[in-house]
Parts: structure tokens; sequence; C-alpha cells
């Protein structure tokens, strides 16, 4: 394994196509900056050597937290568990 494809969208389409998209390697902690404040449906799937993805986990439903840190987590959330 390589590392995974994170998939997220305000909406929970059936085709992935239509969701937004970020690779990481092969570690379990991602961060997604420059999100709306609303809630989010997340999925992801383990990306092989050859780039080829597996299916994609069942859906997360998460929200952007809103806070009044200045070191802030205005705009992005933490997933620390994937498996």
């Amino acid at each position: 394994m390589s590392g995974y494809r994170i998939f997220y969208s305000p909406f929970d389409f059936e085709n992935l196509d239509s969701w937004q998209s970020i690779d990481i390697g092969p570690y379990r902690v991602a961060e997604i900056t420059g999100l709306e404040k609303q809630s989010y449906a997340i999925r992801v799937a383990a990306k092989s050597l050859d780039g080829k993805l597996g299916n994609a986990s069942a859906v997360v439903l998460t929200s952007v937290p809103t806070c009044k840190l200045k070191s802030g987590c205005h705009g992005k959330f933490k997933k620390t568990e994937m498996c």
C-alpha cells in the first residue's frame, strides 16, 4: 500500500467522481484546509503501489469546527484514525 485517497464533499454523492479528494502517503493523519463551515461526507480508499484504489470506506459525516483561537481551527478538520 502506498497511501490513501480521502474523498470529501458537502453532499453524499454516490459517484466519487463528483467528490473532491486529496492523496496522502502511508500515514494515518491528514488535514484538509480551506473548508467552509458546514458538514462534510468523507470516504477513504487505500491506494496500491501501482496507483489503483481499493474499495472506498463507508461514509463518515463530520462538521468543520468553529473556534475563536488565533492558531485556529477555522476551515479545517483532522482525522487521526484511518483504517
